[in-house]
Formats: structure tokens, sequence, C-alpha cells
């Protein structure tokens, strides 16, 4: 969807040369109603031949892409958006804002497309919200105007805060689109400094290793690219060293962040290999791989401190509602959240989906005097600690499971329970030592939850990844829409 955004606001802000690289005037009134006719038959045709029940909009737009007029063109292009507002399909919907605005000069056209589906309530508003927050990212350098007012727009919508986060993690965005905008300001003034700016802000690393000789960053570049090829893994921690070393150096909290999220990136990969499994003839020492592993911790603590929109504590009542709820007994006491269980069905899960995740850290622990099932879902990834019917804990990735003892966790006591994205891998960590590992992915919804019989307390859930509002949570573990 981002791509398209910023196809489109392309077009708002090169204006004439737009239109002189090929773009068209929109068709008058009547050249419109003249190619009425041939819409229908059009429309006939994709029906006739099954691309219009396939894919129906994408169809259309490929059929406009083709229309040999330019009044068929810009009915074809109609008519897909209002087919992807009657299905209440927004991403398409935006598809077609910027293939319209590809082929034609227009304004606003992908804003228009949000509040058409914001007036009709065709889409959940935090896909809006989240539509516009891609809108003010988009024009972030090249139309101070437009950013301003979309990144207005997303925070004006997410005071309604539905659901509840939406405004804490917007306002988050919002900060760091404030902040990255004017550090593009700042590196404005300095033509040399726009390479940097644009690695550290945007990501570009590859184009800064080239324009950048003597930055400190560059020139360790490409002994850290060598050291990634080669799981040189001494090497990608002294990289992952040197990256956090400069995250001190930075003044600005977001270039600060930016780094050590890198650096995260690298420590995952060195955390991993030192795994037992993992292991030929081990890349460090036992003191070292711990020393990396603290290190890993420190910076996944010092991510989650920083984006507040992404923890979530406890203590008051109206904190359970950053949560969905589904069966059992929830309340918060003393700073935490307790939960027990009353059936198969109970589960607490964030109201808010995650497109990536580097680490789900959760302390807490369990209060039943069984000392049985603390239990944590990301995605399709789930752990099961103290299992009732065994002395083992449970990793499951998908179908696979992954069994160890004997129980990790004392009834009573809070515990520091990790699920982490270990390159491939996701691996759990109880109290900072690896208990289970599994091939996986996390991403998605985050679950917590007692087994029936059991009661659970938590007094944090801190996620280091990316809110991804283009997916609303409908439930527990992965249910998404």
């Amino acid at each position: 969807m981002l791509g398209a955004v910023r196809v489109l606001l392309l077009s708002w802000c090169c204006g004439i040369a737009a239109a002189q690289a090929g773009q068209l005037a929109v068709p008058s009134a009547q050249a419109r109603a003249a190619a009425q006719g041939e819409l229908l038959e059009a429309l006939a045709q994709l029906a006739v031949q099954g691309a219009n029940a396939a894919a129906p909009i994408d169809a259309l737009v490929a059929r406009a892409s083709a229309a040999g007029t330019p009044g068929l063109r810009y009915e074809l292009y109609a008519h897909a958006q209002r087919c992807a507002l009657v299905s209440g399909d927004l991403r398409a919907g935006l598809r077609v804002a910027a293939a319209l605005a590809q082929d034609f000069v227009v304004a606003r056209a992908q804003g228009d497309c949000l509040e058409a589906f914001h007036a009709k309530g065709a889409a959940p508003l935090q896909r809006i919200v989240g539509g516009w927050l891609e809108l003010a990212a988009a024009a972030l350098e090249a139309d101070p105007a437009e950013f301003a007012s979309a990144l207005a727009r997303a925070e004006q919508l997410a005071a309604a805060d539905q659901p509840p986060g939406l405004l804490a993690a917007v306002a988050e965005r919002g900060a760091d689109l404030r902040a990255r905008r004017a550090a593009f300001l700042r590196a404005g003034a300095d033509p040399s400094a726009l390479p940097r700016y644009r690695a550290v802000y945007g990501g570009a690393w590859a184009e800064f290793a080239g324009a950048a000789g003597g930055d400190r960053l560059a020139r360790a570049m490409p002994d850290k690219v060598r050291a990634r090829a080669t799981r040189d893994v001494p090497a990608l921690l002294h990289a992952a060293e040197r990256e956090l070393s400069q995250a001190r150096d930075e003044t600005d909290p977001l270039a600060q962040r930016n780094l050590r999220r890198r650096a995260l990136d690298l420590l995952a990969l060195v955390v991993r290999d030192t795994l037992p499994a993992m292991l030929g003839e081990p890349a460090l020492s036992p003191a070292e791989a711990s020393r990396a592993l603290r290190i890993y911790e420190r910076t996944a603590d010092a991510l989650a401190r920083t984006s507040s929109g992404q923890t979530l504590t406890f203590t008051t009542p109206a904190d359970l509602r950053r949560l969905l709820i589904t069966e059992g007994e929830w309340r918060v006491v003393d700073g935490c959240l307790r939960g027990r269980s009353t059936g198969e069905a109970t589960r607490a899960t964030a109201t808010l989906a995650f497109g990536e995740i580097a680490c789900v850290t959760i302390r807490g622990g369990i209060r039943s005097a069984a000392g049985h099932n603390f239990r944590i879902a990301v995605g399709e990834c789930n752990a099961l600690l103290n299992w009732e019917v065994a002395d083992e804990n449970h990793l499951y990735g998908g179908v696979m499971r992954q069994a160890a003892g004997p129980h990790v966790l004392t009834r009573g006591q809070e515990h520091v329970l990790r699920l982490c994205q270990l390159g491939e891998l996701v691996v759990l960590f109880v109290d900072g030592r690896a208990v289970l590992y599994q091939a996986g992915k996390l991403s998605g919804t985050v679950t917590v939850y007692p087994a029936l019989g059991s009661e659970i307390f938590i007094r944090s859930i801190e996620v280091v990844g990316a809110v991804d509002l283009d997916h609303v949570v409908r439930g527990p573990i992965g249910q998404t829409r």
C-alpha cells in the first residue's frame, strides 16, 4: 500500500511536469457520459470472462489501463472505486486511487478515498488512520503542507481511541514522523548530510555506504556485511556494539531508537548462534555468549521503554481496555493483571496487532496453588509453561511442537519471559535462560492466558515490533482481519 501512496504523492507534487510526462486531464462530464455504453460493454465482457467475479477491482483497474479513450478509462476507475467502497476493501480502493493518479491529473485521490470510506463506515477506523499515516510518511520530504494535513487528520481520527491503544500508537508514530521531518530539514541545509539522514531515518544503508566515506557508521558497513554473510559471530557482536555506541552519541531519540533496533537485529543473530543446538565449534566462549545475551536483553528493554504505545502496564482497572478479554476472570490488583481461567476460551489479547516482532517480554508468573499453566501466544507461536499433565514446557510453531522439562516457573514468583525472533528461530527465554526454540515467525496478535483451573499474574507486556493498523484484532491467537 505504501508504494501506491508514494506514486500518488508524486503526482500531487509534480503538477504541470507530471501532466507533461503523459498524464491526462480529467475528462469532461460530456466525455464521461459518452463512455457509458463502452463501460457497460466492458463490464459485461469481464463478467462473461469470469475475471470480474474472481478479482473484480483489480480486473477493472487492468481494463482501465488498457482503455482506448480517456472517458472510458476514467469511468472504469470510478466504477472500481465504487466496487471497493461497497465491498469495504480499503486496500483495493487505495490501489485504484493510486492508478487513477498515475493516469490523470487529479489532486487528493488517496485522501478522498480515505474520506469516502470513513463517511460510509466502510472500513475499520484504525485502517483509515493507518492510511493517513502512510500518506504523511510519503509526503514527509516532498510536500510539507500535505505532510502536516495528513498527519493532523490521522491524529484527529485517532482521538476516538477505537480500538483502545490506537491513540497511543498514533501519538508515537506522529512524534516519530515529526522528528524525522525535523531531521530532514536539518540535513537539507547540508547536502552531504542527506545520505546519513536517509540511512538512519529511512533505512537506505546501501546508498549511505557508497556516499559517506568519512562517517564511522558507513566505514563499518563492509565489515558488517561480510560478518553476516560468513556468520562471523564475534564480528557481528563487535558491529552491534559499535551501533549501540553510536546510538548513545546521538541526541535525537528517534535516531537512537533506530540504531538500537539495527543493533538488536545483529544481536539476534549472535544469540542464535550461541544456542547449543546451532553450534559445531563454539563461536564465543560461555562468558562472551552470556555477555551477548545480556546486551540483547538490555537493548530490547531500552527499545520497549522508548515505545510506550507498544507496552502494556496494569495500574488501574481502566488498563483492561487495552485487552480484548474472552471468558475467565480478569482484574488489576497491586500493579498486576490477574487472570483466572473458568473455561476453555479464557484469553486476554492486546487490541493492536503487529506486522513483525523482534521480541515480546512478559513479566509475570503463576498464582494458583498447583503452579501450572502460564501460556503465551504470538500469532501462530504458542508457549505453554508448567504443563499440568507432565513436568514439561512446550513451544508450538504452527503444527510443530518442542517439549523440554522440568517446569521453569515457581508459584508466586515473578519471572521474565521472552519470546524472541532470532533469525529463522523463535526462542523462549525464562529469566535469561533459553528453554525452547522452534522455527517460526513472530507477528500478529499477542495473547496471554491460563488453562482451566489456573490463575496467572502479569506486570507488563512489552513488544519490540511494528504496530500493523491494517490488521484488526477480532480475537485471540491470530484472529485478525
